[in-house]
């Protein structure tokens, strides 16, 4: 009996690590990203907040933290040099879309999805390959959170496409952005 508890609680903290990062320390005040040469002082922590974001439930949230994380992103990506986040039509629908209570923390994973690619993978200039990482770490928040997300209707139209679809997808936006549509 007791070996049976024993592996019950392992399993238990097994899933629990895997499905909840490490909480981070909270992060420094994102005014000092007014300065760029301060984006990249804290490039490092950048993987660390945007993992933990997308990582740890929302319903499991420290509030406190997770604003202070989510303005560390959003302070980051704007004043960063190195990373150039477009607001277009591949994150639009989830910006309209009335019933998504959570477009902020949605818009937050797109960002810092982002951010990542970027920073891990610097010679690819390619917008879809790019834009594409954004809208990955963005279903990743929402696999995690279940059905927080699941009524935005645009978080139902991404999570029926495939990889394939999903890079088309991005790239039809992108050539409808150019064109001004």
């Amino acid at each position: 009996m007791k070996i049976k508890l024993t592996l019950i609680a392992a399993f238990g903290l097994l899933f629990t690590s895997a499905t909840k990062a490490q909480t981070p320390e909270t992060p420094p005040d994102p005014k000092i990203f007014k300065d760029t040469a301060n984006c990249r002082k804290f490039e490092s922590k950048v993987k660390e907040y945007v993992e933990w974001t997308i990582k740890t439930p929302c319903v499991n949230k420290d509030v406190t933290l997770w604003k202070k994380v989510d303005d560390f992103i959003w302070a980051w990506t704007n004043g960063s040099s190195d990373v150039t986040v477009t607001i277009g039509k591949v994150i639009e629908p989830i910006l309209e879309d009335k019933k998504d209570k959570g477009g902020y923390e949605l818009l937050i994973a797109y960002m810092g999805g982002i951010a990542v690619y970027e920073l891990e993978n610097r010679k690819d200039k390619d917008e879809v390959n790019i834009e594409y990482a954004g809208l990955k770490a963005m279903l990743e928040m929402v696999k995690i959170n279940g059905n927080l997300f699941t009524n935005a209707k645009a978080v139902k139209k991404y999570q029926g496409m495939d990889d394939n679809a999903l890079k088309k997808y991005v790239a039809d936006c992108l050539t409808d952005d150019k064109k001004g549509k």
